[in-house]
């Protein structure tokens, strides 16, 4: 059987010099030196911290210091499943080793179901079977910690050459094609028609090579989470109308029919415009770069259910099944050398896969060799802002891979801002929430973002940042909003890369506090701002 990317990449931990780095969250200290004294025994080369509380732990792990957690669900300061969800809520990538009692393992195997690696039963720990049980636990959850830091660390190197190499080809492109067409308008002299078809073929491949660059900015922009959204309220007629004006000479080139099915007055969406069309132009591109002379082109769209259904039909040359597993991969050029056209970059179904995922939607393909292609993609057509500041949220903190000297995945934050409607007009009312969004955006950063749903009269904030980011954030956002919005309520939800769904959930009224310069921060009760609310 061949091994799997992890296994094959696992590094052997028992020839390993590098000692383990284990903490070790236990509150009693007699289980602490047994644990010490079962390490001792194996022979195990372990670096084990103890602590014995929850708030030790997560300030000490945050570091990065450490390549598994020993967890005792019953401590002071937490206990039950409670313990356990705000170590994953907190540190998503540390694996977690929890200990439990020797009649206590249900409560072990839920702690699996909620993102546990193993659970260890409390002083089982020694003679043959017992040290062989414990070693393979914690040897298997530090291996695996190791090989995905590699593989993270690899991807990483692989962005920023990508990144590196893209931006220092583009220098010398745009040289060579602005000599070229200084030659080719004649401003340097007639050319002979032999010397012009010359420079033309040079114009050619510098926009090939132009292209291909460009797709390895946004590529390498999307992996790493760095690339800009400017989400805004869209009609998708219009956007679709232009996309067909745009491709309608190009096809007619070729002697292509392009057919428009799009009905008037579709209702708007929340979307990147600029980002929608990339996706939809990538379609038509490939449509007619693959469908032969006098071959049809259909653009649809259609609202089914509470989803935007956009598709490019094609009568080309079609893409075989085992082709359609991996079209949406990248660097993929499946096998249509028979079809017309050059062979593209590999990389724009990809990108647009990206794209459309940030959205909260997808794209799918059905073909089949010689009768054409159809390509879908599915949008929310319903979707508010808050939800879509929560599935944006869930992309960025799965993609972006930190820095160099920082292996664990840069937090992101979703703020929710809820202001109630007042007795003023409703004109006035929207002008104060839109005053909310134009402020937060004001605040923002290279990554953070504002999405203003006037139907739920709630504004989500995303930040590049952990709670402490969050509530410095409030605070500067409260001072600059100053009385013009009484009223105004927030809550912060942590963006927990393992549960999209639970990231994007938008919290109920009742968990939601007051803004004002007492409520923001960690304030008088000495909490962190949102008693009660589990994010």
């Amino acid at each position: 059987m061949t091994p799997s990317l992890i296994e094959a990449a696992a590094p052997d931990l028992t020839a390993d010099p590098l000692p383990w780095k284990l903490l070790l969250v236990e509150d009693n200290e007699g289980d602490v030196q047994l644990l010490r004294e079962a390490l001792a025994e194996s022979g195990a080369e372990a670096d084990l911290t103890a602590v014995s509380t929850l708030d030790e732990a997560l300030a000490l792990a945050t570091s990065g210091a450490f390549e598994l957690l020993l967890l005792d669900l019953g401590l002071s300061d937490s206990s039950g499943m409670d313990t356990l969800r705000s170590v994953r809520r907190a540190l998503p990538d540390l694996p977690v080793v929890v200990m439990t009692g020797l009649d206590d393992e249900v409560t072990a195997r839920r702690a699996l179901d909620e993102g546990a690696q193993d659970y260890l039963i409390k002083g089982d720990w020694f003679g043959l079977s017992g040290s062989r049980a414990m070693l393979r636990s914690l040897e298997y959850a530090v291996g695996r910690h190791r090989t995905l830091t590699a593989l993270r660390d690899s991807a990483r190197i692989r962005m920023m050459f990508m990144a590196s190499a893209s931006h220092e080809l583009r220098t010398p492109i745009t040289i060579i094609r602005d000599y070229a067409w200084l030659l080719s308008d004649g401003t340097a002299g007639p050319l002979e028609p032999a010397q012009l078809e010359c420079v033309e073929a040079i114009l050619r491949n510098c926009g090939r090579l132009g292209a291909l660059v460009s797709d390895l900015l946004d590529a390498t922009k999307l992996e790493s989470g760095n690339i800009p959204m400017k989400i805004e309220n869209t009609r998708p007629d219009v956007l679709l109308r232009q996309c067909h004006a745009d491709f309608a000479r190009i096809c007619e080139a070729k002697h292509q029919r392009l057919d428009l099915d799009v009905a008037d007055h579709l209702p708007s969406i929340l979307c990147d415009r600029l980002r929608l069309t990339q996706v939809v132009v990538n379609l038509l591109s490939n449509a007619n770069r693959f469908t032969p002379e006098g071959g049809t082109i259909a653009l649809r769209a259609r609202v089914d259910a509470a989803n935007l259904r956009i598709e490019v039909e094609d009568s080309g040359v079609g893409i075989s099944g085992d082709d359609q597993q991996v079209i949406f991969d990248a660097f993929v050029q499946v096998d249509r050398r028979s079809g017309p056209g050059p062979q593209g970059t590999g990389l724009g179904l990809y990108i647009a896969k990206r794209i459309v995922a940030m959205h909260g939607g997808s794209i799918t393909v059905v073909s089949r060799i010689g009768r054409g292609s159809v390509f879908t993609v599915t949008v929310p057509a319903m979707c508010d802002g808050s939800e879509l500041a929560g599935l944006q949220a869930s992309v960025l903190a799965c993609s972006a891979p930190g820095t160099a000297a920082d292996l664990v995945p840069r937090a992101h934050t979703v703020i929710w801002l809820h202001l109630p409607p007042s007795n003023t007009d409703g004109d006035e009312w929207r002008s104060r929430l839109r005053m909310v969004e134009t402020t937060a955006s004001a605040l923002f950063r290279r990554h953070d973002s504002a999405f203003c749903s006037e139907q739920d009269q709630t504004v989500a904030c995303l930040i590049e940042g952990a709670e402490p980011e969050a509530h410095g954030y409030l605070c500067r956002l409260d001072a600059a909003l100053g009385t013009e919005t009484p009223g105004l309520r927030y809550a912060i939800v942590p963006v927990c890369p393992s549960s999209p769904q639970a990231s994007a959930a938008r919290p109920p009224m009742a968990m939601m506090r007051l803004l004002s310069g007492a409520a923001v921060g960690r304030g008088r009760d000495g909490g962190t701002g949102m008693s009660g609310f589990k994010g």
